[in-house]
């Protein structure tokens, strides 16, 4: 395709690099990345370890439609976009009030035990 369409963007609320390989365990059941997957990436990193971000997920109202660069094709985990998410209109997909009670669950697992 020539396009991209974004849908979708993410803040990040809180970043942690865990070097623990059984806090990474006690993060299963709150993202769809297999344990194999992140046993790769964790031996990978040097020191070993996984980067855990907890984001907070925002809906557009009208899709951005961008140039597809060849920056963005292939497996990336990061690019840049030429645009800014601040400005445009959107609403979170979680209320304020679910995604304090996720955020509440899951941030204890980030901040006791990184990595300093």
């Amino acid at each position: 395709p020539a396009t991209i369409t974004l849908c979708y963007f993410s803040d990040i609320v809180q970043a942690s690099f865990l070097t623990r390989w059984e806090d990474i365990v006690a993060l299963d059941p709150l993202h769809l990345w297999t344990e194999a997957a992140i046993r790769e990436k964790f031996e990978w990193s040097q020191p070993p370890g996984i980067h855990a971000l907890a984001v907070r997920v925002h809906r557009l109202y009208e899709p951005l439609v961008l140039p597809l660069t060849p920056e963005m094709s292939g497996c990336k985990s990061w690019i840049g976009v030429p645009c800014d998410f601040g400005t445009a209109s959107s609403s979170p997909v979680l209320d304020d009030g679910a995604f304090a009670y996720r955020l509440a669950a899951l941030a204890p697992l980030l901040s006791l035990r990184q990595a300093h």
